[in-house]
């Protein structure tokens, strides 16, 4: 067998530390639940539990900004197995800030100005459960991650069963085809023609944002936030207990909805 160079013998142990290193870049790109040594990378730990305790997940970790819409192609997108902890650290959200800063205002982007960004982070498993961690602060200047106490380095998200939630669509809808979405999380309903009621299936319990979309792509606020509760079995029946939403008059943009 042919004897290895002197020169070969010399470069192993550089290919070895060079192998490593690059493995350890793939996985950060990746999103794996690594730890960042650099101290100057902020760096956010999410733990998950149930009623019974601390648990692994298996299942999907999604951080959306909190303007983004359901078609906003930039975001941070997780598959976890068995995983103890998930790992946010501030190289992501600034890749994540940096495209949702390219895509523009009307598809659910940051002004061109801004230093920072509000997000969320759902966490869902295989199970039919979640869980929210929302209204999260990211600023890229100091590129530290806070909530409404402070500087944020650890948290914990508690899943629940997901929940089907319904409601009612008021002000200049008749006859017309709308789409309804949250703003910071990836649902949409559709309320079909002649009718008012829609449905999101398999929501995360907590309070979101909605915007209505119809026919043509023009936006349109919703002034009620929507508070996740279960739906009714029969939310056309009378004395059903099924909210109430009020659209907007004036559109506040307009988006190129998939498939159209």
């Amino acid at each position: 067998m042919r004897r290895p160079t002197r020169r070969a013998e010399r470069l192993a142990p550089a290919l070895v530390v060079l192998g490593l290193l690059i493995g350890a870049c793939d996985n950060r790109q990746a999103g794996t639940s690594s730890t960042v040594d650099n101290p100057a990378i902020a760096a956010l730990t999410v733990t998950f539990r149930d009623s019974a305790g601390p648990l692994r997940l298996t299942g999907t970790v999604e951080v959306f900004a909190e303007s983004q819409n359901p078609w906003t192609e930039a975001s941070l997108y997780n598959t976890e197995s068995g995983a103890e902890r998930y790992v946010l650290d501030s190289l992501r959200l600034d890749s994540l800030f940096r495209a949702l800063k390219a895509s523009g205002t009307a598809a659910g982007g940051i002004p061109p100005g801004s230093t920072g960004f509000t997000f969320n982070i759902l966490v869902r498993d295989r199970i039919n459960r979640g869980g929210m961690l929302a209204n999260l602060k990211y600023d890229s200047l100091t590129r530290l991650i806070k909530d409404s106490n402070g500087v944020l380095d650890s948290a914990s998200v508690a899943l629940a069963p997901l929940i089907d939630v319904c409601g009612f669509l008021d002000g200049d809808t008749t006859g017309k085809p709308f789409i309804v979405f949250t703003r910071g999380a990836p649902y949409t309903a559709t309320v079909e023609a002649g009718s008012t009621l829609f449905v999101f299936h398999g929501l995360i319990r907590g309070s979101y944002s909605l915007r209505a979309v119809d026919a043509s792509g023009a936006m349109f606020p919703m002034y009620e936030p929507l508070q996740a509760k279960p739906c009714p079995e029969n939310p056309l029946a009378p004395g059903a207990d099924v909210p109430h939403f009020t659209k907007g008059v004036i559109s506040v943009g307009r988006i190129q909805l998939p498939g159209t």
